[in-house]
């Protein structure tokens, strides 16, 4: 069986066109004061993160959502976009610098297939 668009998959395309969005709409409204920021969280420990873990352990660099929102608050003003969390941040620069690609994508993959 083949499917298309599984949950995840979905999740990421999502989470990928808001940063893109949020960062263009950063730019062209940065004229006129109006400031706009994508927040780059990974996981985050809400009630849906913590039903699909299915007694799985957190992800790492998994965070509270109250301590996202206050990291996104406190860097609103300072550029388009912010990733809360040291581990986050070391993740993002790895998967998205250093790595190829496709062993990015097969790290997310991995970490995520037995999520629903």
């Amino acid at each position: 069986r083949f499917v298309i668009g599984k949950d995840l998959s979905n999740d990421s395309a999502t989470k990928a066109f808001n940063t893109t969005l949020a960062e263009a709409l950063w730019r062209e409204l940065k004229d006129v004061h109006v400031d706009v920021m994508a927040c780059v969280a990974g996981a985050i420990r809400t009630p849906g993160y913590i039903a699909s873990q299915k007694g799985l352990p957190d992800a790492p660099g998994t965070l509270d959502a109250e301590d996202v929102a206050v990291r996104a608050l406190n860097a609103l003003g300072k550029g388009p976009s912010v990733v809360p969390g040291v581990i986050n941040k070391v993740a993002r620069f790895f998967m998205t610098r250093l790595l190829p690609r496709k062993t990015s994508i097969s790290i997310m993959y991995n970490n995520t297939k037995k999520l629903s």
